[in-house]
């Protein structure tokens, strides 16, 4: 990915925006909502800037790639771990979120499938496909439908396939029935080493050196 004059001004852009909402948030306190919207615009900003950062300092290509290597992993349970309704949205289409300090991978619902889609009232996404980068940043969108014609089947599991090219796919294996509709899960969670405590630590080790490569670069870049 290049650098082009409008990819820098969406950058500088979503900069501003950030330092703005962490001065609000800063000044009023606890607000759940407002601390999860920064989160998905840091997200968005590091994912964009994470390819820059590779093509303009290739040393660090290798340390990116052992991540990728130790977060490949099969069958990982991926939990609903929150769910949220509205009169609006029926289920989750898009989900974005990260690997945390503590190596646990969390998603959040970042769109969802309105009620006025006529189609939305019927189908409910079965898989999720999307990318996981040497971050531990994940992107997934709805793929594969199932068919729910009387009320809504409402995820609670998923089993998730990481590839070591970085993609990621879940395919739900649990769910419940829930008479009413409009139902839809708000965030997950899942373990992508599957309890092997070395890669957790060797990941976090390498994401620590990645990310203040990536702090450095940023600053350098849009400040």
């Amino acid at each position: 990915m290049q650098l082009s004059p409008k990819l820098l001004k969406r950058l500088q852009k979503r900069e501003k925006k950030l330092k703005r909402l962490r001065s609000r948030h800063k000044r009023g306190g606890i607000n759940y909502d407002l601390a999860a919207r920064i989160n998905q615009l840091e997200a968005k900003q590091k994912t964009e800037l994470w390819p820059l950062l590779l093509e303009e300092q290739p040393h660090w290509q290798a340390v990116a790639h052992e991540n990728q290597r130790l977060l490949a992993q099969e069958q990982v349970l991926a939990k609903v771990t929150r769910e949220s309704g509205s009169t609006y949205a029926t289920y989750s289409s898009q989900l974005r979120g990260g690997i945390r300090k503590n190596g646990y991978l969390y998603l959040t619902t970042e769109q969802n499938v309105w009620l006025l889609n006529i189609f939305s009232q019927y189908y409910r996404y079965t898989t999720f496909s999307g990318t996981i980068n040497g971050l531990g940043l994940a992107r997934v969108a709805g793929q594969g439908v199932g068919l729910s014609l009387f009320g809504d089947r409402v995820p609670q599991e998923f089993k998730a396939d990481i590839t070591k090219e970085g993609g990621l796919i879940m395919r739900k294996t649990k769910d419940y029935w829930e008479s009413h509709g409009g139902y839809f899960m708000k965030s997950l969670v899942a373990d992508p080493f599957k309890g092997n405590e070395n890669k957790r630590q060797q990941f976090l080790q390498n994401r620590q050196r990645l990310l203040k490569a990536l702090n450095d670069f940023r600053k350098k870049l849009l400040m």
